[in-house]
């Protein structure tokens, strides 16, 4: 790799504020708010009642950017920020990119407190990092759900903070499938609010309980665990897995999807600077290769583990199966 220049290294300090402009105009809906032929900085002021000053300060970032064009007073987006950063765009990724608001909060609080004592500042709420991730969640759940067919069994349980997109997805797949979700009372408080709005009660059996004490639902064929893994300790993945295995019916599969570092740990760069963000946001958590992770999955007592897929999308999805008639290995966790 060819030594930085300073230009470079300047340039990498500059990008922090760069992103900082348009996190801001995207918590804002600004794109959305100029459509459709563009506002000056007094109509903006007049309508949100925002600081002008800081308000043209923004505008006039975002133009420097290439996202907002400037005639005369008016301000509006450009073509391609028209497309894909407003409401209504005809690309429209606004709801998917705001994932990046909240994941920006979690590495700006990475500082040098956070490496002298490992302790990280309070985290997102719950609700908030549900909301952001629920779009995103519905959109990958068919593709998921395809890529582990659920069909090969009878019965499945999703642990963890999921928005209930693949759970659903999965239903979708087999009807006579029956599902749960294991999730603490206020994760469950959110997921019958969102089972209502879509007017699907009553198709996943919900069960209240904390999946890193409480017994796990057994007689199972199928466990899921979307990005659970990253937010563990290493203690509380190895118990989990020995766990996961003990409750699974013979022949059962353990899903895992999560965010997967090369071996080497520098790639990719979104997956790299994730375990910067889990440092802020999680108790312990970290990012995991793949190979790390099977051995964690081989000495919990699961057998024939593979990487399914892993792509900058769906991120890393591997299977676990237990094996026929085996006891579960001894749990100290």
């Amino acid at each position: 790799m060819a030594a930085l220049e300073l230009s470079e290294i300047q340039a990498l300090l500059r990008a922090h504020l760069d992103a900082r402009l348009l996190l801001t105009a995207l918590e804002l809906d600004l794109f959305t708010s100029l459509l459709p032929r563009g506002l000056s900085v007094a109509e903006l002021v007049e309508r949100f009642h925002w600081e002008p000053c800081a308000l043209r300060a923004l505008l006039d970032g975002l133009v420097v950017l290439g996202l907002l064009e400037k005639r005369l007073e008016q301000y509006c987006p450009t073509v391609a920020a028209g497309e894909l950063l407003t409401q209504d765009g005809q690309r429209s990724q606004l709801q998917l990119l705001r994932n990046y608001v909240v994941a920006a909060r979690d590495a700006e609080k990475f500082s040098s407190l956070v490496v002298s004592t490992g302790v990280p500042p309070t985290a997102p709420g719950l609700s908030e990092r549900l909301a952001l991730r629920k779009v995103e969640e519905f959109e990958l759940a068919p593709r998921l759900a395809a890529l582990i067919h659920p069909e090969q069994g009878d019965s499945f349980v999703e642990l963890g903070e999921g928005a209930l997109a693949f759970s659903l997805a999965l239903l979708d797949r087999k009807r006579a499938l029956r599902g749960a979700i294991f999730q603490d009372s206020a994760q469950l408080e959110l997921a019958q609010a969102t089972l209502g709005e879509l007017e699907r009660l009553g198709e996943l059996e919900l069960i209240e309980g904390d999946y890193l004490s409480d017994p796990l639902p057994t007689g199972r064929d199928l466990f899921l665990l979307s990005t659970v893994i990253e937010r563990l300790s290493l203690r509380d993945i190895a118990s989990l897995f020995r766990r996961v295995w003990a409750a699974l019916n013979p022949g059962g599969r353990l899903i895992i999807r999560d965010h997967l570092v090369a071996g080497d740990r520098l790639s990719p760069k979104p997956i790299v600077l994730k375990t910067v963000e889990l440092l802020v946001s999680s108790h312990g958590g970290t990012t995991h290769t793949f190979q790390e992770l099977r051995r964690y999955l081989q000495e919990a007592g699961f057998q024939s583990i593979d990487l399914l897929e892993a792509s900058p999308r769906l991120e890393g999805v591997i299977e676990a199966r237990k094996a026929q008639g085996l006891a579960a290995p001894d749990d100290r966790g």
